[in-house]
């Protein structure tokens, strides 16, 4: 049976010690799986159990993320507190340049 993935957009690094990971890759393999593979299952699992059981959390924060925003900084505070994503990385301001070194 053929599966269609959607395209991946993000990336998520995770953090273990080095004895955990090994130990997980040990059981993906078992599963016949990547780690990531495993991952992704478990997300997916625990969106569609939390979306069961929580419908209307996953309803009001469902909005399209902001990749633009034109006003000032209380503007942007103003959205984020009533829960408005923003996707990437806003900049606000003139950026001051780093001293190398």
């Amino acid at each position: 049976m053929l599966c269609l993935m959607p395209e991946k957009k993000a990336i998520l690094n995770l953090r273990l010690d080095p004895k955990t990971r090994d130990q997980f890759a040990i059981a993906a393999k078992l599963r016949g799986a990547s780690m990531s593979g495993l991952l992704h299952q478990f997300i997916i699992r625990t969106i569609r159990e939390e979306r069961q059981a929580f419908p209307a959390e996953f309803e009001s924060r469902h909005k399209a993320p902001i990749v633009a925003r034109i006003g000032g900084k209380d503007a942007i505070q103003r959205d984020l507190e009533q829960g408005i994503p923003y996707g990437g990385t806003i900049k606000v301001g003139p950026q001051k340049k780093r001293k190398a070194g």
